[in-house]
């Protein structure tokens, strides 16, 4: 509300805010308005670069897993944490932790508000890796990309694996109040 607005001329008297639409009536015909939004908006997308689920190959490092855009409008973000989800499987069943075993390491890349490209890494356990300690920054009205690769393990049938499945991620923003995404 207007009530929770304090402002100043360039003469430090106090203006009284107040809500509606602001009128041009002025007395130099001057036509300035200043537009406060409560808070901006951060938006995710799959990258069109994302590399397409497809045989992995045994003891392979780096191999692209996951490209996702994001666009953040009318402030800039900080994302701290994601959680990334192995989808080759249902989450906490037999089978994710026999997807979770075809992964060594999974590593994110970013820019951080400097522009220097980080790295943060994270292990799957039961189909999720939550991945914290990130300074991934996003500025206001542009879209950054975070980048997912993954370490695989040994494929090998000779090595008692019986099954491998076709590796895919995504990331789990969860509903409201959850903790699986900071930003």
């Amino acid at each position: 509300p207007a009530a929770n607005v304090t402002s100043q001329d360039a003469d430090s008297n106090s203006i009284t805010a107040t809500a509606g639409t602001p009128s041009p009536s002025n007395t130099d015909g001057a036509s300035n308005f200043l537009t406060i939004n409560s808070s901006g908006t951060l938006t995710v997308a799959l990258d069109g670069d994302t590399a397409l689920p497809s045989l992995a190959v045994s003891n392979a490092m780096g191999v692209p897993m996951l490209r996702t855009k994001f666009t953040a409008a009318r402030e800039s973000y900080l994302v701290k944490k994601v959680r990334v989800v192995n989808t080759s499987a249902t989450t906490g069943t037999a089978d994710s932790a026999s997807a979770d075993d075809m992964v060594g390491t999974l590593k994110l890349s970013y820019k951080k508000q400097d522009g220097t490209t980080a790295t943060a890494t994270g292990i799957l356990t039961n189909g999720i890796a939550d991945i914290s300690g990130l300074d991934f920054y996003i500025g206001n009205d542009k879209t950054e990309v975070l980048s997912l690769t993954a370490d695989m393990a040994d494929l090998n049938v000779a090595t008692g694996r019986t099954a491998v499945e076709t590796p895919r991620f995504g990331l789990d923003f969860g509903i409201t109040g959850d903790t699986n995404f900071e930003a």
